[in-house]
């Protein structure tokens, strides 16, 4: 876990989220977690695809995407006060899903 930690922070990981709404009911049913990162102490965003190349470049894609999961979860404890019923949806890298590099089992809060 310290492992994913030390990458959130190493990439300035920041986890928005942008509302997904039912048209059906007029209401927001839940929010995308959305992460990307600060360059130069937080000056300069970088987008979420030059994150996920420099991770592949330095062999840390499944440390990267389970720090990407990691803020979308700290993050989301706000909106889940503001909108309780409201669900969380996170993205994730596929590829990763039968290696050993996309254990998520103990990203739980």
């Amino acid at each position: 876990m310290n492992d994913i930690i030390h990458t959130a922070r190493a990439y300035g990981l920041q986890t928005g989220f942008q509302p997904i709404i039912s048209i059906k009911r007029k209401t927001v049913i839940g929010f995308e977690a959305l992460t990307r990162g600060l360059a130069g102490n937080g000056q300069a965003p970088v987008t979420y695809e030059a994150l996920h190349e420099m991770a592949e470049k330095q062999e840390r894609l499944g440390f990267f995407d389970s720090a990407c999961q990691y803020s979308a979860l700290q993050e989301w404890h706000a909106y889940r006060a503001l909108f309780p019923e409201a669900l969380l949806f996170i993205n994730f890298d596929v590829a990763l899903i039968n290696s050993d590099l996309g254990d998520t089992r103990n990203l739980s809060l």
